[in-house]
């Protein structure tokens, strides 16, 4: 099978500018903060609320994937989501991906990913072995950061001021394609589903 008989695509919700910009200044309140260096940085317009990585897939199982999440995002209804805090996995003494929270809707937000991985399973994706956590990726720390840095900032996370609360309303659901590049990861929407529908 060659390269351009296989995709790599997830399942998320795009944000709208206004959450973009909140989450530039976030990151830029981090960088005053934080040993730049020893963080990747996810550039602002790539950052997005994954719902399923689904990783390299042939070209040819694409409309099945469609189908089936189309499915489990039929009559879901529009989530009301808000920013929240800002925090680090696995924890602030030793960060990996920094990230902002969400608040709102999250009950039926965590339904519809747990609909997805269900949806997605009979098509033989392997289910989620972790609760699925709604969570905006800000930051990854570099996997070669000493553990002094970690601590270090893990305790910038927890002094930066949060976003402000920005409110918005997710109404569809995207196909998104990634292309691993030097540069970053370049992501391009296959397809989306209205959530009232």
């Amino acid at each position: 099978m060659s390269a351009s008989d296989v995709v790599r695509v997830f399942i998320a919700i795009e944000l709208p500018s206004d959450v973009r910009e909140e989450l530039s200044q976030v990151a830029n309140r981090l960088r005053a903060r934080c040993s730049v260096g020893q963080l990747k940085w996810v550039a602002v317009n790539s950052i997005h609320l994954t719902l399923k990585f689904l990783g390299e897939i042939p070209v040819s199982r694409l409309e099945a994937v469609r189908d089936a999440a189309a499915a489990s995002c039929a009559g879901v209804g529009d989530l009301a989501l808000e920013m929240g805090g800002i925090g680090a996995f696995p924890g602030s003494s030793r960060p990996r991906v920094i990230w902002v929270g969400l608040e709102g809707d999250v009950p039926r937000l965590v339904s519809l990913a747990e609909r997805l991985d269900r949806g997605l399973q009979v098509l033989g994706f392997e289910r989620e072995s972790r609760p699925f956590s709604p969570h905006l990726t800000v930051a990854r720390v570099r996997p070669d950061a000493s553990l002094q840095t970690q601590t270090d900032i893990g305790s910038a996370v927890t002094r930066v001021r949060p976003p402000e609360r920005l409110r918005f309303t997710a109404t569809e659901v995207s196909l998104m394609q990634s292309q691993l590049r030097p540069e970053g990861p370049l992501y391009t929407c296959l397809a989306r589903w209205a959530l009232s529908s």
